[in-house]
């Protein structure tokens, strides 16, 4: 039987997903596997999560794969799995705010795994830049040839804005925004998987009577989790 790609990642010791990841990678790889192209991991320093180890699985993915934040890679005791890839010739890193980023190149997929939140906050957690997440996820449009593959907080229940220290979520409202940002850049939603954390068990909302949802434990920390694949629209 294939392993899967939690199985497949911790073979390395600097690499150990939890939490919301054991569910988010899984969903990250099977647009991924048995593709064949180049791919930049946004707000990616090579952390023990996983995300960067689950691109690189991927056998058809280009190597190096290109990774960006505006933090340095260096300097990070979880960051050594990156800084060993980095000298293996598997990633490239460029510290850099992406909005005013030039890129090499366009990229076949452009992966963004719980980063767009943190879009418009300074060092000191404050929401500095309203809506730099909307001109973010422009730019990673403008960068993107086929997918891109996106999870960030939700919750159902949210109207109007949620800001915290660092980081904001995401209600319907403004998942309609960017899935219209998507459609004006000539992308469709081809995944939308709206997932729900009880107890460590993670489930789509989709198994569970929303009716339901007002009466489970009440929690702070991600307890909804939103996974968006956006499609690039073939031309006619």
């Amino acid at each position: 039987m294939e392993k899967n790609i939690i199985e497949k990642i911790i073979k390395n010791d600097k690499v150990r997903p939890q939490g919301w990841k054991l569910i988010e990678l899984p969903l990250l790889e099977r647009p991924l596997k048995n593709k064949k192209g180049t791919s930049l991991i946004v707000g990616e320093r090579g952390g023990e999560d996983g995300i960067l180890a689950t691109v690189l699985e991927n056998e058809g993915i280009s190597k190096p794969v290109h990774c960006i934040d505006i933090q340095p890679i260096g300097g990070d005791p979880e960051k050594t799995f990156g800084a060993e890839k980095i000298k293996e010739g598997k990633i490239k890193f460029f510290q850099d705010d992406l909005i005013t980023w030039e890129p090499e190149e366009i990229y076949d997929y452009v992966v963004c795994i719980n980063v767009l939140e943190h879009f418009g906050f300074d060092q000191s957690g404050n929401y500095t830049k309203p809506n730099y997440d909307f001109k973010g996820f422009e730019k990673m449009l403008s960068m993107c040839r086929k997918n891109l593959l996106l999870s960030i907080p939700y919750d159902p229940f949210l109207i109007g804005e949620k800001i915290k220290i660092n980081e904001q979520h995401y209600g319907d409202d403004r998942i309609s925004t960017l899935e219209t940002i998507a459609r004006k850049a000539g992308f469709w939603t081809e995944e939308k998987i709206r997932l729900i954390n009880v107890d460590s068990a993670f489930r789509t909302l989709d198994q569970i009577n929303i009716s339901d949802l007002a009466y489970l434990p009440r929690r702070e920390q991600h307890e909804y989790l939103i996974f968006l694949n956006f499609t690039k629209i073939p031309p006619q």
